[in-house]
């Protein structure tokens, strides 16, 4: 079960944060015999705690504390020598982690990913993370008891909390006894109405039972734990089966399915559940929306731009309906202005707008530019404006030949450069967090912030989200060629021959497969072409 907390105060000492960060590992690790290292002053190479995953002795673990104050940033300098102590250790470690109270820092998680393609490029097999306060505070939602360590005023709900887990009972159990417990308060609570007004009250107080768990639910799909949400949702679908619900209740809960389905990539499965929830709610805003979002999926353009016809006059259709519209006009209309399919109340809503900026960008024009940077700056929290407007400041400088040399970069380039790939990287790690299936989107994503290292002369970290990318099953070959020319520009030959046999024969495969016999000196498979 996770528990969400506004703020937890930082340690003020580097023992306390040591004993905690050792009750958080253990949990996470399931290790109950983790252990803290040393006493001050002894050689504990890099070490605070040491522990091992899944019970698995061939799984070590070692993790160090850094207590930063006020704004004190943890240094590359210190990192390295943390990990080249740690891998003095024996038996060896296959996870190093550093555990600060400094802020999340991109930059810091990029070197440590360096390490550690470092080290594979070596021979050795050894993760390097670190997890700045942010991190650590978004973990502990997920273990109470390392909670209750990092933040005493957590204290009696917390305790209460944990004796309801111990006592083995899960969320659905727990949704179907407060559904219960609601219908006695309920019953109970009425007994002083009429019969008519009773029936109403009972009738309206379950559907909002009923909205507060599909909400809860929905907030866990939403935070990426993706297949627990689908459960509770399949579960609560077969509770009230044979009760008497609305159809606004089943549309909901048949909505969330469809969209736990599609967020973990079984496309066809979150199309057919969309348009199974649709007909119990057919008057629905948000189903409305959805009908015409699967449409988009089964790509029939023509029947999401007739649902946007056939509610253009109407009040009833929510604003994300005519984002899927201006989406499907990309390929089904010839429009110069898509927002005259758009009723004017909603031409200003953000999803909309990106859609918009999708359209432009697909049209060949640069007016999506500075529609992305605009949203971005009105929008921060908006994935997809941060992403757009990204790509924005990488396409101005590479532009469509794909390459740039860095010593040509001009001071206002590279900034763009720069600012593109902290921005893109910071998105990967939030879609690799997110829990789902990593789409053609994401992928995409990866790819940009590939190219935007590349542009800078940076093959180090590009071949960081090489490897990264390369770990994603069912690659398509677009994605495989960028990969592979990536690795070939970073001099990293054996990434070019593991790639190259994923890869369909292609003009550009067999120029990549040339090339690479050329540095090899392979001289019979190129006589071989030339035949």
């Amino acid at each position: 079960m996770a528990l969400s907390r506004t703020q937890i105060p930082k340690p003020e000492n580097h023992q306390d944060f040591e004993r905690q960060c050792a009750v958080l590992w253990s949990a996470k690790l399931k290790d109950p015999n983790l252990q803290r290292l040393g006493r001050s002053g002894q050689n504990q190479h890099g070490l605070d705690i040491i522990g091992i995953r899944d019970d698995d002795p061939r799984k070590r673990v070692g993790i160090q504390c850094k207590l930063k104050s006020g704004d004190a940033k943890l240094t590359e300098n210190e990192v390295r020598k943390d990990f080249e102590a740690a891998l003095a250790i024996e038996p060896p470690l296959v996870e190093f982690h550093i555990v600060t109270t400094a802020d999340r820092d991109t930059e810091i998680q990029l070197f440590a990913d360096q390490l550690t393609v470092e080290q594979l490029d070596a021979g050795r097999k050894i993760r390097c993370v670190v997890w700045g306060w942010n991190a650590i505070t978004d973990e502990l939602g997920r273990y109470p008891e390392a909670l209750l360590e990092f933040d005493d005023s957590y204290g009696v709900f917390g305790r209460q909390t944990l004796a309801t887990i111990d006592k083995g009972i899960d969320l659905q159990q727990a949704g179907q006894e407060m559904t219960m417990a609601a219908l006695a308060d309920i019953q109970s609570a009425i007994r002083t109405l009429t019969p008519s007004d009773a029936t109403v009250e009972v009738a309206l107080a379950v559907e909002k039972h009923l909205d507060a768990e599909i909400d809860g639910y929905r907030d866990a799909n939403k935070g990426g734990q993706r297949k627990v949400a689908l459960a509770q949702f399949m579960a609560l679908l077969d509770r009230i089966k044979d009760g008497k619900v609305s159809g606004r209740i089943l549309f909901r809960i048949k909505a969330n399915i469809g969209f736990c389905h599609h967020r973990l990539g079984d496309e066809q499965e979150g199309i057919k559940w969309l348009l199974e929830a649709y007909e119990h709610a057919p008057n629905e805003p948000k189903a409305i929306a959805n009908k015409a979002f699967a449409h988009l999926l089964m790509g029939d353009w023509e029947a999401v731009l007739a649902t946007g016809r056939d509610h253009f006059e109407t009040e009833t259709a929510d604003e994300m309906l005519w984002s899927h519209v201006i989406q499907a006009a990309r390929f089904a209309s010839t429009l110069d202005d898509p927002l005259d399919l758009v009723p004017p109340q909603h031409r200003e809503a953000v999803g909309v707008l990106l859609a918009l900026a999708l359209y432009w960008r697909a049209k060949g024009t640069d007016r999506w530019k500075a529609l992305s940077r605009d949203l971005a700056t009105r929008s921060p929290d908006e994935r997809l404006a941060r992403q757009l407007s990204a790509e924005a400041d990488l396409d101005d400088v590479v532009r469509d030949n794909g390459y740039v040399d860095p010593a040509s970069l001009t001071k206002s380039e590279l900034a763009k450069l720069k600012q593109s790939s902290l921005t893109l990287s910071e998105l990967w790690e939030e879609a690799k967090a997110d829990g789902g299936k990593l789409d053609d989107a994401d992928i995409a994503l990866c790819g940009n912030l590939i190219l935007s290292y590349r542009a800078q002369g940076d093959h180090s970290t590009a071949m960081v989200f090489v490897k990264q990318l390369l770990s994603v099953p069912d690659l398509d070959d677009g994605s495989l060629l960028r990969v592979a020319a990536a690795a070939m520009e970073a001099g990293d030959h054996p990434t070019v021959e593991e790639t190259l046999p994923r890869i369909a024969p292609s003009p550009s495969r067999n120029l990549l497969a040339v090339q690479m016999a050329v540095t090899k000196g392979d001289w019979d498979y190129l006589a071989a072409c030339r035949t």
